[in-house]
């Protein structure tokens, strides 16, 4: 017989940690992030899931909540039409 796990509460979340894209263009996506918007460039790593491909992060400078961007490398990333 199957049974019911008691409901956990609710919590509410205190904001959004970070954000991630994908970008085609990396070099593009580093110069928009930190020439364009100041954003500063904070690191490259390897991605996690597929080491083949980089993962860019960007911030204010201090880490602060909500002002993180990350931005994995896609090949085939679909180009932005505006």
């Amino acid at each position: 017989m199957l049974t019911v796990a008691p409901q956990r509460p609710v919590r509410g979340l205190n904001g959004v940690r970070h954000v991630t894209g994908i970008t085609a263009d990396v070099q593009a996506n580093v110069n928009f992030w930190s020439g364009v918007m100041g954003f500063r460039f904070i690191k490259k790593t390897l991605n996690f899931e597929s080491t083949f491909r980089y993962h860019n992060y960007f911030s204010d400078g201090c880490g602060s909540i909500g002002r993180v961007l990350t931005f994995a490398w896609q090949i085939v990333a679909p180009r932005a039409h505006y």
